[in-house]
């Protein structure tokens, strides 16, 4: 547990929460709607990024390509 403990402590882990939620809801009606589907972790990929307000890193930008000011680095 202690050397989990001092692996997890590298990463920020985010919490679901309300707000988190609503923009995951938003967030893959939006991409259905603009005829771009998105899987649902994608979905929460991409409104994780929103929620903090920092750009997605990825290789495949074009699973995000329905995400309205979603700023992608590839």
């Amino acid at each position: 547990m202690a050397k989990l403990d001092r692996s997890l402590q590298r990463y920020n882990i985010v919490l679901v929460d309300g707000m988190l939620c609503q923009t995951w809801a938003e967030t893959i009606n939006a991409a259905d709607k603009a005829g771009m589907p998105m899987g649902v972790a994608d979905a929460w990929i991409a409104a994780t990024a929103l929620t903090l307000g920092c750009p997605l890193v990825t290789h495949n930008a074009a699973d995000f390509q329905g995400v309205s000011g979603l700023p992608i680095i590839t």
